[in-house]
């Protein structure tokens, strides 16, 4: 349901930005105004939520020694840790410059950007169901290994972009939009699972201040040397946007090395979800072909041949 409201909310982007002929200062001043009005209504309608009384409340009067001790005795949340900071600084190192990249670049108004983007979300919306029932199954932990690597996969194809070949975005965010989703839904349920009891908030503030640690250095750097680069001549532009595009996939794909350590208990082995998505069935439910899941292929029975025929016919 959210990743429907923001595909609305996306399209009414795209739709005014066309409106105005690509983008004016009026338009980006009333869809600015309008996320504002939004979030202060969000933020009511959360003061009106009912949250309900908590069965736990022993850690609010803990010491933070006894909790910091907690947090530290619990070695896969570490390893949580440290892999949300190195993905944090992967995802956000360029992150900020793809649609840059695609304006500049690629030749993409502004409005076909949003588009692109309501795919994404478009792709969560139709397969969040699907990787939830996945997680149930084998666990999240392999289900964050499968979606992290087929995803990040996927975007070295970023290094081959062209203003020729920029059609290609449309099935990347669709099919980015489905990995990201299974990855998102498994990194938030793991947390829950492997946070220590004692601590709850203060490991969650502390999982938050690290990762936005990474997540707040990673495009200041990440700017400095875009500019460098393009500043200095060595290669065309185009060249430059396709050497940095590399660092999201390869700091993804080794920081997988740290989320192999985070132990789940109950997960099965990431073969099992590879083995999982082999099935037709799960991976047209992922893409929302229920017509196809629920159709029934059958071979019509030939004629029966003789039974001296038959006998030696291997069944």
């Amino acid at each position: 349901m959210l990743q429907v409201t923001q595909i609305v909310f996306l399209l009414l982007v795209a739709w005014l930005l066309w409106q105005s002929g690509g983008g004016s200062v009026g338009a980006f001043q009333i869809i600015c105004g309008g996320a504002v009005v939004v979030r202060v209504y969000s933020i009511w309608a959360q003061h009106r939520t009912v949250a309900g009384t908590s069965p736990a409340r022993a850690e609010a009067n803990a010491p933070w020694r006894e909790q910091l001790a907690a947090i530290h005795a619990t070695a896969p949340f570490k390893w949580f840790v440290a892999y949300g900071a190195v993905w944090g600084f992967a995802a956000n190192f360029f992150g900020p410059f793809y649609p840059v990249f695609m304006m500049e670049q690629l030749d993409c108004s502004a409005s076909k950007v949003s588009f692109f983007i309501a795919l994404t979300s478009l792709g969560g919306a139709l397969s969040y169901e699907a990787w939830g029932a996945l997680t149930d199954r084998f666990g999240n932990k392999p289900v964050m290994l499968f979606s992290m690597i087929m995803w990040q996969a996927q975007n070295f194809l970023w290094c081959f972009l062209t203003p020729q070949n920029a059609w290609l975005l449309y099935a990347m965010y669709v099919y980015g939009g489905i990995m990201n989703a299974g990855f998102m839904l498994s990194l938030f349920n793991i947390q829950l699972k492997i946070i220590p009891p004692a601590a709850k908030t203060l490991a969650i503030s502390l999982n938050l201040a690290v990762t936005a640690m990474a997540t707040a250095v990673a495009p200041i750097l990440g700017g400095w040397v875009l500019q460098k680069m393009l500043y200095s001549g060595a290669m065309p532009p185009l060249k430059v946007y396709h050497a940095l595009v590399l660092v999201q996939p390869v700091l993804a794909l080794l920081g997988c090395l740290l989320l192999v350590r985070v132990h789940e208990v109950n997960a099965r082995p990431l073969s099992s979800v590879v083995g999982a998505m082999r099935n037709v069935r799960t991976l047209s439910a992922m893409l929302g072909l229920g017509f196809f899941v629920d159709h029934i292929f059958y071979r019509p029975q030939k004629k029966s041949a003789p039974a001296s025929a038959s006998r030696n016919t291997p069944s």
